[in-house]
């Protein structure tokens, strides 16, 4: 009959191999891209390559030695070796827990609102990756140093005194009172660690859910018979003469709104200056308007020679500003891909 310690043994085989496979997988195409397509490298990816790098280190050094020992074989590792294995376990470890918490705030600061206090960090972030990750590996490799000095191999597996790592490795236990202070340090910081996960989450949520609450009062704008600007701005553009339309959406563009006016102000309303149609951030309306006045300004010059006029200052400001922000970029067709999808529709316009 199998033991409980073989069967153990082999369902740990199976998930080591999993979490080996997924986790080599996505460091390499991590680490392709760093090399061969550096212009498609976003910040999330050094912080999930070290991940992913982490895990696997973690996998390895902390997976095998324990499907060995399940089976009943104890490796001989010797003193270097000994101290080498339970060394990189600590400090993947801790690596492993930092950088899902430096993602998890870095996600939360991504979405962050253009008023909130923390708009300043939102625009930093991404500098702070790389030093941040470069001193968690030397901090988490300093602190776990100790281990060096206090582990050796263990060359009598029948003696279980307290102090023993493992059946491979034992660890001197020095003064209590150090043990006392190292552990508490050690649990300090990872439960500052986890909270800052958990607060992050919930802020994500929070912002998350205040999102589909203004999407749902969007919807219901839409679906008024009155309907919104935004909504008559589309139509403006797909349905009147396109010079025409371009002119009514170049003068909403510049038309400052009621935020921009100064009520108190004696002064003539200056041209506003607003990046998106509600504002400086993007809306609904314009994901929703924006690519097809994208394709409308390819297929016009493609089909019909016709260029936005310079002088339209609202709608070439409209469109720089998205052209200026990687979501937009990173997800609109080529311009090939645009004439060559709507190729059959021009024809039957001419």
């Amino acid at each position: 009959m199998i033991s409980s310690d073989k069967i153990f043994g082999i369902f740990f085989f199976f998930q080591i191999c999993i979490g080996l496979m997924g986790n080599s997988l996505l460091f390499i195409l991590y680490m392709y891209v760093f090399l061969f397509l550096p212009h498609k490298k976003k910040p999330t990816d050094v912080i999930l390559a070290h991940l992913t790098f982490a895990n696997t280190l973690a996998l390895v050094f902390r997976g095998v030695p324990n499907i060995l020992s399940s089976f009943g074989i104890s490796p001989e590792m010797g003193d270097i070796g000994c101290k080498a294995v339970v060394y990189i376990q600590r400090v993947t470890r801790s690596i492993s827990l930092y950088t899902t918490s430096l993602q998890s705030t870095f996600q939360a600061v991504t979405i962050t609102l253009s008023n909130s206090k923390w708009v300043w960090l939102k625009i930093k972030i991404s500098t702070f990756i790389q030093p941040s990750l470069l001193f968690s590996w030397i901090i988490n490799m300093v602190i776990y140093s100790e281990i060096i000095l206090r582990n050796v191999a263990n060359r009598n597996i029948t003696d279980a005194r307290s102090g023993y790592y493992a059946a491979y490795c034992k660890t001197d236990v020095p003064n209590h009172h150090i043990v006392a202070t190292f552990l508490s340090a050690i649990f300090t910081r990872d439960l500052f660690l986890l909270s800052l996960m958990t607060c992050s989450s919930i802020y994500m949520v929070t912002i998350l859910f205040r999102h589909r609450k203004t999407a749902q009062h969007v919807r219901s704008t839409i679906q008024s018979p009155q309907g919104s600007p935004e909504i008559k701005a589309t139509k403006v553009i797909l349905m009147l003469e396109p010079v025409k339309g371009l002119k009514k959406l170049d003068s909403y563009l510049n038309s400052p709104l009621p935020d921009e006016v100064d009520a108190h102000s004696t002064e003539e309303a200056a041209v506003s200056g607003r990046k998106f149609l509600d504002g400086n951030e993007l809306t609904l309306a314009d994901c929703n308007l924006l690519p097809k006045l994208h394709i409308i300004k390819i297929m016009a010059k493609r089909y019909r020679d016709f260029e936005f006029p310079s002088e339209m200052t609202g709608i070439w400001r409209y469109l720089n500003n998205v052209y200026a922000r990687d979501e937009f970029t990173n997800t609109c067709p080529a311009d090939q891909e645009i004439e060559h999808a709507y190729s059959d529709v021009a024809k039957r316009m001419k």
